[in-house]
Order: structure tokens, then C-alpha cells, then sequence
């Protein structure tokens, strides 16, 4: 007596995991933000894969490479927050994909604070080369990282001439004795004798020389202004 035929199961190939965009690295599947549920924190973290399945000799090469750039990634972007202190957010990574299902960081950036101390030059300064030492801190700075550290190094130049502006002010409002001219009025004389007091090097009076005094403090002032209209208007840098 025969029975029925048994039943044969056809093994078929994977299915393929979507991709949502394509990526420089040899696998094309990347996702932006943390790594999806159930995936770790270190490289290779993510997505469990069949205990049946064995990668090719190339898809363990690409794990490999994803495994080192994964790393690199995470130390890189590390160095920027360890560095920026309070000033730096926290890291966000791209994450690819690999053939072993797992998701390994090939990308990364921390936002950094890079906004002037209002009314405070000093604290700026100490803020903004806190950022420049940030941009430059991991092993290889990226473009756009010494870009921001290009940025700082204007903030901190634009602070130390408002500290310096102030300084000045400070040291004129405690009431320098005023020149012979000044009680007089005359800031026109053009005595060369010892009394000369109100004519400068090459004959300049006083009143020539406050002048042109006058306009140097305003081309400085205005480029200051400048510097801290654009610090105010991009509070915030990327460090990628």
C-alpha cells in the first residue's frame, strides 16, 4: 500500500533587504539617526541574520571594511564632543546596511555652539577657542570641520577688538586731565616750541589727528558689529 508522495520544500534565495537611498560603500542600504530597534551600539550592532546563512568571501571583505569605517566614525565624531564640552551636542550617525544584516556608522556630525556671549568679549573668547580646539581635535579634520574652526577664530579676532573697545572706554571714563587745548579751545595751534602740545608728528593738529582717530575706531567698530551680526544670525555649526 502506498501513501501519498511527500511533500518537497524548494529553497529559495533571501529575500532582499529595500533600500531607502543608495551609499558610496559597496552596499547601497544607509539609514540616518540610531541604529533601528534591537541593533547595538558598537559596529556591526544591528540585525540578526539566519543561523544558516554564510557570507561570501566579498561580503566578508565589505563586512570587514564596514567594521574599520564604523570605528573610525565613531572615534572621529568622539573627539568632537569630548573636546566641544558643553558647547557640543550629541552625535548623530548614517548608518549602511552590511551583507551580515548589521549596521555599521559610515557617517557622522555633532552640532556645536558657536554663538558670542552677549556683552561678555572675554567669556566669547574663551567659548570660541574651546570650539577651534573642538573642530580640530580628531586626527583628521574634515573640510567643513576647519571651516568651523575658521569661523571660531573670526569670533574670537571680533571679541578681542570689542574687549579692547571696552578697555578703552573703561580707562576714558575715569577722567584723563584734559590737554591746554581743550581748556582753550584751540586745537588749531601750530606752535613747534615745547609748548607745542596740540600739533602731532608732521605738523598734525589735534583736532586732525582725533579725526582720523574717529574713523580708524569706526571702520573697527563696524567690522565688529559685522562679525557679531553674523556669529548671532548661524548660532550653531555642524562638525562632520
Amino acid at each position: 500500500m502506498t501513501g501519498p508522495a511527500p511533500a518537497t520544500t524548494t529553497a529559495g534565495q533571501a529575500t532582499p533587504v529595500s533600500a531607502a537611498r543608495a551609499s558610496s560603500q559597496a552596499n547601497p542600504y544607509s539609514v540616518k539617526g540610531q541604529p533601528p530597534a534591537g541593533a547595538g551600539g558598537g559596529a556591526g550592532g544591528g540585525g540578526a541574520t539566519g543561523a544558516s546563512t554564510k557570507l561570501t568571501d566579498a561580503q566578508q571583505q565589505q563586512v570587514d571594511k564596514l567594521k574599520v569605517v564604523d570605528r573610525s566614525v565613531r572615534a572621529h565624531e568622539a573627539a568632537h564632543k569630548a573636546a566641544g564640552g558643553p558647547y557640543a551636542g550629541s552625535e548623530s550617525f548614517t548608518f549602511t546596511t552590511g551583507p551580515d544584516g548589521q549596521h555599521y556608522a559610515t557617517a557622522g556630525e555633532v552640532a556645536i555652539d558657536i554663538g558670542s556671549v552677549q556683552g561678555d568679549p572675554q567669556a566669547t573668547i574663551a567659548k570660541l577657542e574651546t570650539v577651534r580646539r573642538a573642530a580640530l581635535a580628531p586626527a583628521d579634520p574634515s573640510g567643513q570641520d576647519r571651516a568651523v574652526a575658521a569661523q571660531a577664530e573670526a569670533g574670537i579676532v571680533a571679541a578681542q577688538g570689542e574687549a579692547a573697545k571696552q578697555k578703552t572706554r573703561s580707562k576714558d571714563g575715569q577722567g584723563d586731565a584734559p590737554s591746554p587745548d581743550a581748556l582753550t579751545g584751540d586745537s588749531n595751534t601750530t606752535s613747534t616750541g615745547p609748548q607745542g602740545a596740540g600739533v602731532g608728528t608732521g605738523g598734525v593738529t589735534s583736532r586732525q589727528g582725533a579725526a582720523a582717530y574717529r574713523k580708524t575706531q569706526g571702520a573697527i567698530d563696524a567690522g565688529i558689529v559685522q562679525a557679531a551680526q553674523a556669529a548671532a544670525a548661524q548660532p550653531l555649526a555642524l562638525f562632520a
